[in-house]
């Protein structure tokens, strides 16, 4: 039995030091703030006004801090939670879906340079489908991981180019197409936003290249059609042909051998 009261009497004391802590780092300027609607200044000079539930933020309310970044909008068990509005000190903002204090769910974000990010979030990152629209131009649509641009979406440029497929940390990686704004387009394999691997690239004039690319160029085996329907099979390397190859006519018949750049 006295070890029962002994015990109690701990419990007792010690909610007391929290609660003389929790005074001696905050104070409640106006109303209720434990229990209803009032305004808390903190010791770092935070200040919250809105509705309380056991003495933390609970509901909807106004949290400024000390570095005049502001968050207004819903809370719960003392964390943003649900639909708010955050603003940072630099000039960006935040306006969507909040958990446990981190941006999840459905939001929208817009950068101190005009950029807007619009789509779902997770954990404080981009996570899903969103929609990213540069400042200076130039718009993604598509798919999110992590933070970063990741899995299928499109990219249009500001010159009106467009390249739909397969991104892997904010990169064109994997299988796309790109097509180009004066007309010319390429399908094929990318790796970090350059064609890698296997691809055909129409050009604008009519004249076609089908096979390997490396970090942007014609590199390896291919063939390459020319406006006057003459096709080079061969060896490319850094864009040029290299070694021996054929030049064949559209009728089928082999024209030469060449060694040159211009059959």
């Amino acid at each position: 039995m006295k070890q029962k009261i002994l015990c109690y009497e701990c419990l007792i004391i010690a909610i007391s030091v929290m609660m003389a802590c929790h005074t001696v780092h905050a104070k409640c300027v106006q109303g209720n703030c434990s229990n209803g609607y009032g305004t808390i200044v903190y010791e770092n000079s935070d200040s919250y006004t809105g509705e309380f539930k056991k003495g933390v933020p609970h509901g909807r309310g106004k949290y400024v801090f000390d570095n005049q970044e502001v968050y207004d909008g819903e809370w719960r068990d003392g964390k943003k939670y649900g639909m708010g509005a955050y603003t940072f000190s630099d000039g960006s903002s935040y306006t969507g879906e909040w958990i446990d204090g981190v941006k999840s769910g459905k939001g929208k974000y817009i950068y101190s340079d005009g950029s807007i990010y619009e789509g779902a979030w997770l954990l404080d990152k981009q996570n899903g489908k969103g929609t990213y629209t540069r400042g200076e131009g130039g718009q993604y649509v598509g798919e999110w991981s992590n933070g970063t641009q990741n899995g299928t979406g499109t990219y249009t440029y500001s010159d009106g180019s467009v390249y739909t497929g397969e991104w892997k940390n904010n990169k064109m990686s994997g299988r796309g197409t790109m097509k180009y704004s004066d007309g010319g387009s390429y399908e094929g394999e990318w790796r970090d936003s350059k064609r890698d691997g296997q691809g055909v690239y129409l050009y604008a004039d009519g004249s076609e290249y089908r096979g390997e690319w490396k970090n942007g160029l014609k590199h390896g085996r291919g063939a390459y059609k020319y406006p006057n329907d003459n096709i080079f099979t061969g060896t490319w390397e850094n864009d040029q042909i290299t070694g021996t190859g054929t030049v064949t006519r559209a009728d089928g018949t082999i024209l030469e051998t060449v060694t040159e750049n211009n059959p």
